[in-house]
């Protein structure tokens, strides 16, 4: 039977809580039966002869580690396929698993993590990825980065399946009440806009840096959505105090769902810095609203975009400042980059996402049903 295991998404979930969310309610279409392990429910009206099972373990890491490892195991019968919706899953258990890499930052960007998240990836991760029956990588970026860290690891079982995003939602069509609405609640006219979180590794400082260099000479704001996750916001508020640009810059630590579509598409451009992404889906659903957008020169955001955005060294406040300037002041340009960003994120879609995914799952079931 398949078994999922989407045990790491909390409330007020974004990133790999909306990738969990959005694959399992695919999922559970393509499959006629299967548990779902989960700390609450975000996946709505399940099909008969699915079962949620929910578990309240405490919000910590470690606490959690310790359940999927030790006791996890012992839900699970060995001619289960688990598939886990990110990198946590038993080491224990010896039936097929599947497991969604998203990224392995830790790894990576090892001074801006914590010690047992290190320790976790450096130590447990390798051996989890090479005894399980596939890996799903959200990008080629994800999947090099697999097979250049850990080399152990088969590259046949990597599988590349991008994320998609929701086009219900993220689109073209505009209600203008709901985005006055929107405005208005939270009193903004036009604005620059970041989505994602607040950490060092999104580098949001350097946005507020370009945004500081350049405020006097456009008329949108900076609005930033996001919870802070690395203790940066004093330092924030203090910058922006110094620059006196306080009325100008404006927080969203969290926004109701019915919210986010009106936040990308009462935009003018949509502004990412980040140090590193496995996918950055809030590139692709500012896309699809036709949003404009300004990304850092990286590695995934290069084959996401796929030459459909402007690009920027992520460690140079002046050239973001200069590359917002520029959009804003060449109308040829900006509608160039809308229409280029529309035709990309049409390329991305949860239905896709889910059949890949899917059919790697069928094959673990295959194999198990016939050993």
């Amino acid at each position: 039977m398949l078994v999922i295991n989407a045990l790491q998404v909390k409330k007020n979930y974004s990133g790999v809580g909306v990738y969990t969310a959005s694959i399992i309610n695919a999922l559970v279409k393509k499959f006629s039966k299967g548990r779902i392990y989960a700390r609450l429910d975000v996946f709505g009206e399940l099909p008969p002869n699915w079962e949620l099972i929910i578990k309240k373990i405490y919000d910590r890491d470690l606490v959690r580690w310790l359940w999927i490892n030790l006791v996890f195991p012992f839900n699970l019968k060995k001619n289960d396929v688990l598939f886990s919706t990110f990198t946590e899953a038993p080491l224990l258990f010896n039936g097929k698993q599947i497991i969604t890499v998203h990224d392995l930052m830790p790894i990576s960007l090892p001074a801006k993590h914590s010690v047992k998240l290190k320790f976790y990836y450096r130590k447990i991760l390798p051996m989890l990825l090479q005894k399980s029956y596939a890996i799903i990588a959200v990008s080629e970026t994800t999947k090099q980065e697999i097979t250049d860290i850990f080399p152990k690891v088969s590259k046949k079982k990597i599988f590349v399946v991008y994320n998609g995003y929701d086009d219900s939602m993220f689109n073209t069509i505009y209600d203008e009440n709901g985005l006055n609405n929107f405005r208005a609640k939270y009193k903004l006219d036009k604005y620059i806009l970041y989505v994602g979180r607040i950490s060092k590794i999104k580098n949001v400082m350097l946005i507020i840096e370009a945004f500081s260099r350049i405020h006097e000479s456009i008329p949108q704001d900076l609005l930033i959505v996001g919870r802070d996750e690395s203790g940066i916001m004093p330092f924030a508020l203090e910058f922006i105090r110094q620059q006196k640009i306080e009325g100008r810059v404006k927080f969203i630590e969290y926004l109701d769902k019915s919210e986010i579509a009106p936040a990308y598409k009462g935009s003018e451009v949509y502004v990412n810095a980040s140090l590193a992404e496995g996918f950055g889906l809030p590139a692709v659903e500012a896309m699809a609203c036709g949003v404009p957008c300004i990304l850092s020169d990286i590695n995934a955001f290069r084959e996401i975009s796929g030459g459909a955005a402007c690009l920027f060294d992520p460690s140079d406040s002046k050239e973001l400042a200069e590359k917002i300037m520029l959009l804003l002041s060449n109308n040829d340009l900006y509608e160039s980059q809308k229409f280029k960003g529309l035709r990309r994120a049409e390329q991305f879609s949860w239905r896709n996402s889910a059949e890949q995914t899917a059919g790697i799952i069928a094959s673990a079931l295959s194999s198990e049903s016939d050993s």
